[in-house]
């Protein structure tokens, strides 16, 4: 299959799409938290990711105090997706994990459950809630880190405490944790204040991978447009780190 991308640009300008192509958090997983409702809008999904030239997706179910579905819910609608897809999409490679609300009692749960865990592994995707202070996040993500499981940070520039303390995120990479950003929001997508933290954070080198953060088909066109508006800014080279290049290494992929 030819893997490449038209992205908008500068005239002189072209992307080439990585092999692999990694879309860290996404919610595709039909009926389980506030992603597609049903099968038929989750198969539109993973055609519309495959069509623009993603190879592996993470899916990543909500785990927090509104959404907590069942391990057998999860996989019992990821192997009734899966049964439905064709083409490039049936080619898609999807791991699973969760998007972990940082509480005490989630992180306390991803110690002990492998499967709220990326691929039962040893990483986990984390939400900062609203609320919590500095404190707090760097407590809880140290937390995780002395039980052995690295937290990465999803689309922290969405967060008040981060928009108004980035540093806060820089600390947390020092102590090991990863940050994934939502490619949509320097595009504005997010708010005005999270299109700010999100260009500031890529320009202090504080992204590592980029997520769609999908939950219906129309994300994917936000995506795609979105990286092509980074692209510009951050160059070929670094677009094919934070999507292909170090999620492949995260993910341990051969």
């Amino acid at each position: 299959m030819n893997r490449w991308w038209q992205w908008w640009h500068r005239p002189q300008t072209s992307f080439t799409a990585p092999v692999p192509w990694v879309d860290f958090h996404c919610h595709v997983v039909p009926g389980v938290d506030d992603g597609p409702r049903t099968l038929d809008e989750a198969v539109r999904m993973l055609e519309h990711a495959a069509r623009i030239g993603i190879t592996h997706l993470v899916t990543t179910p909500h785990h927090s105090d509104l959404y907590a579905p069942e391990e057998d819910a999860v996989a019992r609608g990821l192997t009734e997706l899966r049964g439905r897809l064709s083409g490039a999409a049936a080619a898609l490679q999807i791991i699973v994990g969760r998007e972990i609300s940082l509480t005490d009692q989630h992180v306390r749960s991803v110690q002990h459950l492998a499967h709220l865990r990326i691929g039962g592994g040893t990483l986990v995707l984390v939400e900062l809630p609203e609320g919590l202070n500095r404190v707090a996040i760097l407590e809880g993500c140290s937390a995780l880190l002395m039980a052995g499981i690295r937290p990465v940070i999803a689309h922290p520039e969405r967060n008040f405490i981060i928009q108004n303390a980035p540093e806060v995120v820089a600390e947390l990479r020092l102590r090991g944790a990863a940050v994934q950003v939502n490619a949509a929001s320097f595009a504005g997508l997010h708010g005005a204040a999270a299109q700010r933290a999100a260009w500031h954070l890529l320009h202090q080198q504080c992204v590592d991978v980029l997520g769609s953060d999908a939950h219906r088909a129309r994300d994917y066109t936000a995506y795609a447009k979105a990286c092509q508006i980074i692209m510009r800014d951050a160059g070929a080279v670094q677009m094919h780190e934070m999507i292909g290049t170090v999620p492949a290494r995260l993910l341990q992929l051969s």
